[in-house]
């Protein structure tokens, strides 16, 4: 697909493949970057739950 065609609402492909090949690497270094904001952010979830509680005991 190029850019001067118009999206297709029904091309379910279009929307489905990547914008970009991309390399093992990058996915890999993406999904790793993920990992670490995602436990990050569970972390501090999770100190915000215990700190909560506490004002509660």
């Amino acid at each position: 697909m190029t850019s001067d065609q118009p999206l297709d609402a029904n091309d379910t492909a279009a929307l489905t493949e990547p914008a970009a090949g991309g390399s093992a690497p990058v996915r890999a270094l993406a999904i790793a970057l993920w990992v670490v904001v995602g436990s990050l952010l569970a972390y501090g979830i999770a100190q915000t739950v215990i700190k909560a509680s506490a004002l509660f005991a």
